[in-house]
């Protein structure tokens, strides 16, 4: 949506064609303020106001302010009903809705009351604002009253902005209603100003939208053929590359891929050659989603990376313009009750030096604040890093505690079992001998380890090596004794302690490792200390 609402703005309130001056013409009014007398000075610093508003809003500012003093002086009532209408757009354009609201409307009354032209102007501003608010149905109803006025330069506008509104709500046959009666009040009066001829060029480009939204491509390209011929009168390359933009979006929706492509190659172009990083990053946008839906991934991340740049470049403007534009706010709100009293005179206060207080010292509290919660982050993070060793330090003590406790006992008991054995051969009486050999077998076979207490060691373990078991369960064609035999491997024990715990002679502990090697795949036994050690 194209409208410059801007544009209508320099004819609202009644001076001279402001859109027609140069910058050395703006100076030469700057130099005329010395020689005019009191009652054209007024009117004077109004229209350099006015000729600063919509781009360098605190200078627009500052000679409105001048304007109402000369005004209050010479009690100039409608002067100071101009420049109170002017206030409430700045107003507006700051956002501070709230306020531009309420001075609009004692504009309103007092216009209203004396018949002056004033009334529709600020309808036209208050629907403005509501439009801003997203609350359409009111903007209407003020855009309606402007339409119904006599002041033709507010009608045109509202008719077009009338007519925005219903674009966005996708209603595309009131949509065009009302761009053609903006149409047609632009051909009625003088159409020689460029800011009247971007306007005519802007509602084409409007139509072309609601052409293209009833699908009625054909009608759409050639009020977009107008646009482009309007905006070349005029020289305006940026409205020409946006020209192109639509052109594409008109071709794609009809399928003409080649034809769109091109169309987006020209906006891209001119873009580019004019330098227009605002319309080149729309470019690159509108070029990276068709070459997306082309599946040309390559070019399609390129301009997407084009786009990414300019978006953070002029991201950093944007933001030094809000930080220009927040400094202003606090000189304005200065101006709140002169403006409310509407007759009372007071020179606006410089904040400056307080808002830049304020922002250092918020920041150097948010600064604080931020490196606070990373130390104390940090602090607890290292904490509990610190518990979370601990405690598996402590857990991997117990468990080599409790295993050497284990390896301690097998020992003692092998030795106990060794010494009965040696004391057994050295008996006389063979009778005796074999009940005793059978009791000292009896002893061999018997498993330390019961299933309760495999469990409670497996456990053990698992927080030594967590990774071990996980491993060796892989394997659906080892046995739970190969498992425990490959475990007691892993924790050192010998022959004769893994013969003990199984339950099981020296003879069969050799036995089960030659099976399980092969079932792990080893060539032979050997290689099973080599393979567990890396596991």
């Amino acid at each position: 949506m194209f409208i410059l609402k801007r544009g209508v703005i320099f004819l609202l309130l009644g001076l001279v064609a402001i859109s027609g001056y140069s910058q050395s013409q703006l100076e030469k009014l700057k130099d005329s303020l010395v020689t005019v007398n009191d009652e054209s000075r007024g009117d004077l610093l109004l229209t350099i106001a006015n000729y600063y508003y919509g781009s360098h809003n605190d200078s627009a500012l500052l000679y409105t302010d001048k304007a109402l003093e000369v005004y209050q002086q010479n009690n100039n009532i409608g002067g100071v009903y101009n420049c109170y209408g002017l206030t409430g757009a700045i107003y507006g354009s700051y956002g501070m809705y709230d306020t531009a609201v309420s001075i609009l409307y004692k504009v309103v009354d007092w216009a209203e009351k004396n018949g002056n032209r004033n009334a529709e102007i600020s309808y036209l501003e208050l629907g403005n604002i509501y439009d801003n608010l997203n609350k359409y149905q009111k903007a209407k109803q003020f855009y309606e009253k402007a339409i119904h006025g006599k002041y033709i330069p507010a009608k045109r506008a509202a008719y077009a902005n009338i007519g925005l509104i219903f674009l966005h709500e996708k209603e595309y046959d009131s949509a065009a209603f009302y761009f053609n009666n903006a149409l047609n009040e632009y051909f009625d009066s003088d159409t020689s100003y460029p800011v009247n001829i971007y306007n005519i060029g802007t509602l084409y480009l409007n139509l072309a939208s609601a052409d293209f939204g009833k699908k009625h491509f054909n009608k759409g390209f050639i009020k977009l053929h107008k646009a482009r011929k309007v905006f070349l009168s005029i020289n305006d390359y940026s409205s020409i590359a946006k020209v192109y933009l639509k052109f594409g979006d008109g071709y794609q929706m009809t399928g003409q891929t080649d034809s769109a492509l091109s169309c987006y190659m020209k906006a891209y172009s001119i873009a580019k050659k004019q330098n227009m990083p605002l319309v080149q990053e729309e470019v690159y946008s509108l070029l990276s989603d068709f070459y997306k839906n082309q599946s040309d991934f390559f070019n399609a991340f390129k301009y997407l990376k084009k786009y990414e740049a300019i978006h953070d470049s002029l991201l950093n403007i944007r933001y030094e313009s809000d930080i220009a534009n927040n400094e202003v706010k606090y000189k304005v709100k200065e101006k709140i009750n002169e403006i409310t009293i509407l007759e009372k005179q007071k020179k606006l206060i410089t904040l400056s030096a307080a808002v830049l207080l304020l922002s250092v010292l918020l920041i150097s509290t948010i600064v604080i604040l931020i490196l606070n919660n990373r130390r104390l982050k940090h602090k607890n993070e290292r904490i509990l890093s610190e518990s979370k060793r601990h405690e598996s330090e402590m857990k991997a003590e117990r468990a080599f505690r409790e295993l050497e406790e284990l390896k301690v006992s097998l020992r003692e008991k092998s030795s106990f079992i060794g010494e009965l054995q040696r004391e057994v051969n050295k008996l006389a009486n063979q009778e005796e001998k074999v009940q005793l050999n059978e009791k000292i077998e009896f002893l061999r076979k018997t498993k330390i380890l019961t299933d309760d207490d495999w469990g409670k060691y497996f456990k053990i373990f698992n927080e030594l090596h967590p990774g071990f078991a996980s491993k060796i369960y892989n394997y659906k064609t080892l046995s739970e004794g190969d498992k425990r035999q490959l475990i007691f491997l892993k924790l050192g024990f010998n022959h004769k302690e893994i013969a003990y715990l199984m339950g099981i002679s020296q003879e069969g502990v050799k036995r089960a490792r030659q099976r399980l090697s092969k079932k792990i795949g080893l060539d032979n036994a050997g290689e099973l200390n080599d393979y567990i050690v890396n596991i």
